[in-house]
């Protein structure tokens, strides 16, 4: 499965790298209940086993593309303003004040392949098989 995270603006580019290598949607803590992970784990192994867009994969698709869009959530609404968290432009504070501008213009979905054309360099691409990023 590969996960496209696209925000309008590059300047956050690393924001998404940075919750990419911190597991991204892999990241237990950031699920309510153990068996919340678990089902997560199993939908997205399953979704690869299903006919390519098939009703089924669809309706996964969908279930699948929300839990992401929440987990990305939940990791920006953890970092607190005193914490270490930075990238190389940015502080646990720049994060903060930007948070209401990421969650307005981030765009998370599921595709079936990598596209290589110009996307400005906003487009973080997250293999799952691999748990590896690719910024484009």
């Amino acid at each position: 499965m590969i996960i496209k995270y696209t925000l309008k603006d590059n300047d956050f580019t690393q924001v998404i790298e940075q919750y990419l290598e911190e597991y991204g949607p892999f990241l237990a803590i950031h699920f309510r209940t153990l068996d919340d992970y678990i089902e997560f784990k199993k939908d997205v192994s399953r979704y690869g086993e299903l006919p390519i867009n098939s009703q089924e994969q669809k309706k996964l698709k969908e279930k699948l593309t929300e839990t992401i869009k929440q987990r990305f959530k939940d990791y920006i609404n953890s970092i607190k303003e005193n914490s270490n968290w930075h990238t190389e432009g940015m502080t646990a504070k720049d994060l903060i004040e930007s948070k209401g501008y990421i969650f307005n213009n981030i765009k998370i979905e599921i595709v079936n392949s990598i596209t290589d054309k110009w996307q400005n360099g906003e487009v973080v691409y997250y293999i799952t098989s691999n748990m590896k990023y690719l910024t484009m």
